[in-house]
């Protein structure tokens, strides 16, 4: 689990900050302010997407929104902006990590093929004898205990 999420973090990372950069500007921001925010962790854009916040309003200056048209702004700050805005870095993530993950299976795979037909050994078991018994019985466990029945 810890290296698919890794691998889906490792393909947000990659793809994050592009995409950041080109939606802001295409809505206005400047291209500084966009650059600065395109910085983010993508472990926190990814939280504040699971959490339904948009962390736009406290990335991006007061100033610079002011200046945005309200359409812009409106669309910037709307709560469906961010998440469509890593949907596209996120995907990219999870086809990489689901990739890896056909590989892995399919070398597993290869590897048990490889490993020839099915051998079951010959186990012995120990069986729990009654006190004073001198029988042997086979089972699990190796050697062997002894179990005395009495003859008649």
């Amino acid at each position: 689990m810890t290296l698919i999420f890794t691998l889906v973090v490792a393909g947000l990372s990659a793809n994050l900050p592009g995409a950041l950069y080109g939606h802001l500007t295409a809505e206005g921001i400047p291209a500084a302010v966009a650059t600065g925010i395109a910085g983010i962790p993508p472990i926190s854009a990814l939280f504040a997407a699971f959490l339904g916040f948009n962390p736009m309003a406290s990335l991006i200056p007061a100033s610079v929104l002011a200046g945005l048209p309200s359409a812009a702004r409106s669309t910037v700050l709307g709560t469906s902006f961010f998440p469509q805005l890593l949907a596209g870095p996120f995907l990219d993530g999870l086809h990489i990590a689901f990739s890896v993950c056909v590989v892995l299976s399919l070398g597993a795979a290869a590897a048990s093929w490889l490993r020839g037909p099915r051998y079951i050994h010959d186990y012995e078991v120990d069986q729990a004898a009654p006190a004073g018994s001198g029988e042997r019985t086979l089972g699990l466990g190796g050697s062997g205990a002894t179990r005395n029945i009495e003859q008649r």
